[in-house]
C-alpha cells in the first residue's frame, strides 16, 4: 500500500473521533491564553491513550511526546 493511500485510510478511520473532539471544544469555547478546560481535555484525552505529555505550559498548555516506532524517519519521507 502507498502511503498515500494509508493516510487517506487512517483519515476515514479516525473522522468521526476527530468530529467529537471538535465539536466538544467548540461547545465550550474559552478565551485566548485562558484555556483551562481545553487544557485539561487535552491532557485527559493524552493520558487515556498513554502518551507521555506535560502541562503548565503557559499556564494552561499541554506538551506531549509522541515517538515513531522508525529510528530512520526521513527515509519515509524522501519517497514522497
Amino acid at each position: 500500500m502507498d502511503i498515500l493511500q494509508e493516510i487517506k485510510d487512517l483519515a476515514a478511520e479516525y473522522k468521526a473521533e476527530i468530529i467529537k473532539h471538535r465539536r466538544h471544544l467548540h461547545m465550550y469555547p474559552e478565551l485566548s491564553f485562558e484555556e483551562e478546560n481545553t487544557g485539561k481535555y487535552i491532557a485527559k484525552y493524552l493520558s487515556d491513550l498513554g502518551i507521555p505529555h506535560t502541562i503548565g505550559w503557559f499556564e494552561h498548555g499541554v506538551v506531549a511526546t509522541i515517538e515513531g516506532g522508525k529510528k530512520d524517519t526521513l527515509s519515509l519521507f524522501e519517497e514522497i
